[in-house]
């Protein structure tokens, strides 16, 4: 009968300090008690492949800024794009319309989203990333022009 009260108070002091521990901070979604007011929010920007970029008449595309590094850039670069180095993207922003639709494009996309967030962060509402990058126009067999073209 002892051993039985022990083992009931054990349980129950057990229980009333996991009630007092402080919450584990979690990955994922924010737990339902929080509001929408709480809730982290990050603007979306939009991804198109190279394939539809390459649909899109030079002439009348949204402009294209590359972001790579400027002897990436030199290299070899999808026609008409400009580069703006990843590093002078929120520098640059500011110069720029935040109304004005612009192309972004690097590598192979990585760049190219975080330069499409910090354009997004900064207030631009049509900014598109081009998934896959300069690597993916290439593979499609795209043309490519080189030399530098600075904003």
């Amino acid at each position: 009968m002892q051993r039985l009260a022990l083992c009931v108070m054990a349980a129950v002091l057990l229980s009333t300090l996991a009630a007092c521990q402080a919450p584990v901070p979690t990955r994922g979604p924010l737990p339902i008690a929080a509001t929408a007011a709480q809730a982290p929010t990050r603007a979306a920007f939009a991804t198109i492949s190279v394939d539809d970029l390459r649909a899109m008449a030079p002439a009348t595309r949204p402009r294209l800024i590359d972001v790579r590094e400027p002897g990436e850039f030199v290299a070899g670069h999808v026609p008409g794009a400009v580069n703006v180095p990843l590093a002078t993207v929120s520098a640059w922003s500011a110069s720029q319309s935040p109304e004005a639709p612009l192309l972004v494009i690097c590598r192979s996309g990585r760049r190219s989203a975080m330069a499409s967030q910090t354009l997004v962060d900064k207030g631009f509402t049509r900014i598109t990333n081009v998934d896959g990058g300069t690597a993916a126009w290439i593979q499609q067999g795209y043309p490519v022009e080189t030399g530098a073209r600075h904003h």
